[in-house]
C-alpha cells in the first residue's frame, strides 16, 4: 500500500508543560484562545519545519458541532448525559465562525492553499 501521512501539525518550538504534551496541539484554539492566537503557532511550525529544509503542511482537525451554538453543562441524551469540560464547548456556533473565517484569511495572506488530502497525496505522488 502507498500511504501519505500527514500529521496534524503542532507547536514544536515551545517547551511542553504537559506530560503528554497536548499543550504544543492546535485543537481548539481557533476557537477557545483566537485565530491570532492560533497563527502565531502556525508562523512558528513553519519556520520549524523550513529550517529543517521540509515542505510546511498544516493539516487542521475540526469538528463539525464546534459551528453549532453547544449547551453549558450537562447535555443529555435520554438514558445517558456528559458534562463537557469547558474548553470543549466553550465559543462555539458562531464565534467559532467568525475565528475560523479569521484563521482562513490570515492563512491566505501567508500564501495558505487549501486543499483536500488527497489532492495533497497527488501533489506528493507527483513530485516523487
Amino acid at each position: 500500500m502507498k500511504i501519505l501521512e500527514i500529521p496534524n501539525f503542532c507547536d514544536l518550538t515551545m517547551e511542553s508543560k504537559d506530560l503528554y504534551h497536548r499543550d504544543r496541539d492546535q485543537w481548539p484554539l481557533f476557537r477557545t484562545k483566537s485565530a491570532g492566537y492560533l497563527i502565531k503557532k502556525v508562523d512558528s511550525f513553519i519556520g520549524f519545519v523550513r529550517s529543517h529544509e521540509k515542505r510546511p503542511v498544516l493539516c487542521f482537525y475540526l469538528h463539525p458541532w464546534e459551528f453549532y451554538p453547544m449547551p453549558q453543562g450537562s447535555i443529555s441524551f435520554g438514558e445517558c448525559s456528559v458534562k463537557p469540560l469547558p474548553f470543549i464547548t466553550k465559543n462555539c456556533g458562531s464565534g467559532a465562525l467568525e475565528q475560523f473565517d479569521n484563521l482562513c484569511r490570515m492563512l491566505s495572506e501567508r500564501g495558505g492553499r487549501f486543499v483536500t488530502a488527497m489532492e495533497l497525496a497527488a501533489e506528493y505522488n507527483k513530485s516523487n
